[in-house]
């Protein structure tokens, strides 16, 4: 980007708003979660007026070639940290992009990346960004995923940052292979909410930018794109059917250690090899994520005594099994029935709107993690003897591991998590089994106990 020439735009329409903690993000009744959803999505389906004008920050836009495509990058800014704030920030993306269906059709996202920056372009990696959230959602009416407007494929997160080779935050660039792509959006709309964790060099505030950046190739290019990959992610369900402060998260107990698992039957319909993969969860309480294919639960022993789930089911959230991690819902100070807490049709995930949560706490059954995950190597062993088939995909390494301690605090880099292997068979059942426990003792002040456990890909046919 440094020969690139740079276009300020003024104008710019904003949201922002800093919040001092995380919990001050969640309970904003504006930006609940399903309400961010709809707003962002009515956002995108008309030009009215959303955000805030005349706020003295600027749009910084331009654009290179580059051997696969174009790259297309913006930038929103200056904003200043003080250490510890939250920090949330929209803008409408890439305006000059605009593509109406059908427009649009023999266009193609090679890849994208999401950042803050310093002035100069440099990403800030972790510490002291911790990026919450940066999401690139993308409207697409041809779109062949539901619904259409998603962020698949065009997100980063807090835990996407890695310690490998010295990359850090270069691992914020999620690139296809050549000759793959994204169907190009017909529009894109930036959501970001960022953390910095630790105290300026700069008195006054150390400056910072939003980047998004989208490299686009068209079937008329030398960088010609032949195909776009298969969508496909095997993950533990979010429960909490209403959603609205929690992001789609589920929750757990801040003691002790726990598992929970999910089967995916027939995950795709034809034979693919895995072309693009990341996971995603809060690595204050994630141990490990599996992810197991050509398995169901029942033949990994996963469901049969001891390893029984727990189902927690829908009530009001007071009811919730673990005390001080319960969900905490503005519905409760609105008068919400339990009936209308559990209406699929108010939720974000309707078919878990009858459950709170699922999980199996260990300290019920005197197993360890370790154990558990013995007893579903065992049962892998067997599984394989009798059918030939069965593997663990996926098997991260700990993320504790990747760590560093500065004013004993620590800090995580995600290791890059590569694959036993690529091809993935048609018809194959795929479970997924997350392990969890807090990876330091004491967790930080603060720190929340919403979990993701995701596991998310691309295949190509």
């Amino acid at each position: 980007m440094d020969g690139a020439t740079w276009e300020t735009i003024r104008d710019v329409q904003l949201y922002h708003k800093v919040n001092p903690d995380e919990e001050s993000y969640y309970s904003q009744q504006d930006l609940s979660s399903q309400v961010a959803l709809d707003k962002i999505s009515g956002v995108m389906e008309g030009d009215e007026e959303w955000g805030v004008r005349g706020h003295g920050y600027v749009m910084k836009r331009a654009s290179f070639k580059a051997p696969r495509g174009t790259w297309h990058v913006e930038k929103v800014g200056p904003f200043r940290r003080s250490g510890g704030e939250w920090v949330h920030c929209w803008f409408d993306a890439f305006r000059n992009l605009r593509a109406a269906a059908p427009s649009n059709m023999g266009q193609w996202v090679g890849g994208t990346l999401l950042a803050a920056v310093t002035n100069s372009n440099q990403i800030i990696g972790y510490p002291p960004a911790h990026m919450h959230h940066f999401h690139l959602y993308q409207k697409d009416h041809l779109s062949s995923v539901f619904p259409k407007f998603s962020i698949l494929g065009s997100e980063t997160h807090g835990d996407a940052s890695c310690d490998q080779a010295g990359l850090g935050g270069l691992c914020y660039l999620a690139m296809l292979p050549k000759g793959m792509g994204l169907h190009r959006p017909e529009q894109f709309f930036f959501d970001a909410l960022i953390n910095f964790v630790a105290r300026p060099k700069d008195p006054s505030g150390d400056e910072f930018w939003f980047l998004a950046a989208v490299n686009l190739a068209d079937d008329r290019q030398e960088a010609a794109v032949y195909g776009a990959p298969v969508p496909f992610a095997p993950e533990i369900p979010d429960f909490n059917p209403v959603q609205y402060t929690e992001a789609a998260t589920f929750r757990l107990p801040t003691r002790g250690q726990s598992v929970n698992w999910e089967g995916i039957t027939e995950i795709c319909r034809f034979d693919m090899d895995l072309v693009w993969w990341k996971f995603h969860s809060h690595w204050f309480y994630a141990d490990d994520l599996w992810v197991i294919v050509d398995a169901t639960p029942e033949d990994l022993g996963l469901g049969r005594a001891p390893l029984v789930q727990r189902e927690v089911p829908c009530t009001l959230p007071s009811a919730w099994a673990y005390p001080k991690t319960r969900p905490l819902l503005p519905s409760e100070s609105s008068g919400m029935t339990a009936e209308e807490f559990c209406d699929p049709a108010r939720s974000l995930v309707p078919s878990s709107a009858r459950r709170l949560g699922v999980l199996l706490e260990l300290n019920r059954t005197g197993l360890s993690i370790d154990d558990v995950k013995a007893r579903i190597a065992q049962s892998l062993t067997s599984h394989r003897s009798r059918t030939g088939r069965g593997a663990l995909l996926f098997d991260p390494p700990p993320t504790r591991e990747f760590s560093s301690h500065i004013d004993n605090q620590a800090y995580w880099s995600r290791p890059l998590a590569k694959p036993a292997f690529s091809h993935i068979a048609r018809g194959s059942d795929v479970t997924i089994v997350g392990f969890y426990q807090p990876q330091v003792s004491p967790v930080p002040e603060g720190q929340t106990v919403r979990m993701h456990a995701k596991f998310w890909g691309y295949g190509k046919p």
